[in-house]
C-alpha cells in the first residue's frame, strides 16, 4: 500500500478564525439573508391568498415569478457586475428589491403582486452574482 501523502484537510473551525473580520461580517449577513429568506417565503403564500384574496392556483404561479426572473437575469449579470463592480451592482439589487416588497405591500390584484414580484426576481437575480464577486473580493 502507498502511504497517503495528501495534506490534511483543514477543519472549519481554522477557516473561521483565519478569515479576515469584513470576512466574519459578511458570511455571516449572508447566512442570516439566506435563514431569513427560507423562513419568510411559506408566509408569502398565506399573505397573497388569505390577505390579498388570490386565488391558490394563481399564487402558486406568482410565488414562482422570482425564480424564474431570477434565472433568466443571471447571466447578463455577471458581465454587468466585472463592467460596473459588485458593490454598486448590490446597491441597485437592494433598491430594486425595496421597491418590489413596497409594491407587493400595495398589491390588490394579480397584475400588480406580479409586477412586485418581478422585482423581486430582478433583484435577487442581479444579488446572487454581486455578492460572490464581493465576496471574492473580500476574503484572502
Amino acid at each position: 500500500m502507498v502511504p497517503d501523502s495528501s495534506p490534511a484537510r483543514p477543519a472549519l473551525r481554522d477557516f473561521w478564525t483565519e478569515l479576515p473580520r469584513e470576512g466574519k461580517w459578511l458570511l455571516s449577513t449572508i447566512v442570516i439573508d439566506f435563514v431569513g429568506a427560507g423562513l419568510v417565503l411559506p408566509f408569502l403564500v398565506v399573505y397573497l391568498h388569505e390577505v390579498r384574496a388570490l386565488p391558490l392556483d394563481r399564487v402558486g404561479l406568482l410565488v414562482s415569478i422570482p425564480a424564474i426572473v431570477g434565472l433568466l437575469i443571471l447571466g447578463p449579470t455577471g458581465h454587468l457586475v466585472d463592467r460596473v463592480g459588485a458593490r454598486r451592482i448590490i446597491v441597485v439589487a437592494i433598491v430594486c428589491m425595496i421597491a418590489g416588497n413596497l409594491l407587493l405591500a400595495m398589491a390588490r390584484d394579480e397584475i400588480l403582486a406580479g409586477v412586485a414580484l418581478v422585482l423581486e426576481g430582478i433583484g435577487g437575480g442581479v444579488m446572487w452574482p454581486a455578492v460572490q464577486s464581493f465576496v471574492s473580493a473580500v476574503m484572502p
